[in-house]
């Protein structure tokens, strides 16, 4: 998924409206106080800012001199090729889970039979093996089948098939609250009521605000302060989320060297301790520094 266009209005410095076109490699050009960071603190607003408070207030960052009206976005998705074709054969909108990927039931109930799921009966002479009703279980909800599950309930002749592009509306009202809305002013179907919609629109948006990541790089001269609050933080996560498969295997070890260190006291006559070393809870703590260096032809 790719964001088409991004429009903001009473945010900061812009009291107006903004909006910007083509995001891939978008470089945005103005004076001094033309809103051009506040533009980009904006898109972090609205992919953070319901996980985040501290990224808006109302009060600090509506423009100067406006004493009603709303903080508002408008950020228009488009879907790639692979998600168009990411869809499930059969969707349900009775969908009562609350976790985000929401599994899909692609069967009912199963006749094979599973060891796992058998009940032996025993009459002295023979053994008969009935087997339980296994439910099949099915594919995770695609951000394909979440926007065709709300799509299905609309009911509006402006908008009579699924689109290759989805916009989301976010306001920002006076209390900080944030409303998120798909098909923002397209009718219902009558059967479908408000709740229910609600609850499948919250998912879409959800899969979607999880599915991109901001970093804000602010302006700095300081390669030291670029270094250690934007790439190591970065560079940790990266290989931690690569150590994952690793973890027991680190665990493991620290415990060999602990039990060592123990024996070693022990056998110098010191037998009432032990020595532990512990992982971090967060195994990106692991990494203290990294060796950084620029090459060049000079």
């Amino acid at each position: 998924m790719e964001i088409v266009s991004f429009k903001v209005s009473q945010y900061r410095s812009i009291s107006g409206e903004i909006s910007s076109d083509n995001f891939n490699g978008l470089t945005i050009v103005g004076q001094n106080n033309s809103g051009k960071t506040n533009l980009l603190k904006a898109m972090r607003v609205f992919f953070e800012g319901k996980f985040n408070p501290d990224l808006y207030d109302y009060e600090k960052d509506k423009p100067h001199g406006v004493k009603q009206g709303q903080t508002s976005f408008a950020v228009r998705f488009t879907f790639s090729e692979s998600e168009l074709d990411d869809v499930s054969e059969d969707l349900s909108q009775d969908d009562d889970d609350d976790d985000d990927d929401s599994i899909i039931e692609l069967g009912v109930l199963g006749e094979q039979e599973e060891p796992s799921n058998s009940i032996s009966f025993d009459d002295g002479s023979s053994k008969q093996q009935e087997s339980k009703p296994t439910q099949s279980r099915g594919r995770k909800l695609s951000l394909r089948d979440r926007y065709l599950q709300l799509f299905n309930m609309i009911d509006d002749s402006r908008l009579n098939s699924p689109q290759n592009e989805v916009t989301v509306h976010l306001t920002i009202s006076n209390k900080n609250n944030y409303f998120y809305t798909v098909f923002k002013g397209y009718k219902r179907k009558p059967e479908v009521t408000s709740s229910m919609y609600t609850s499948v629109e919250r998912r879409f948006i959800e899969k979607i605000l999880s599915s991109f990541e901001c970093v804000y790089i602010p302006s700095s001269k300081s390669i030291d302060d670029i270094y250690h609050n934007l790439l190591v933080p970065y560079v940790r996560s990266e290989v931690a989320s690569a150590m994952k498969t690793s973890v027991q295997v680190i665990h493991d070890k620290l415990l060999e060297v602990s039990e060592k260190i123990t024996n070693e006291m022990i056998l110098s006559g010191i037998d009432d301790c032990s020595f532990m070393i512990k992982a971090p809870p967060s195994l990106d703590e692991l990494f203290g520094r990294f060796e950084v260096s620029i090459k060049d032809t000079i």
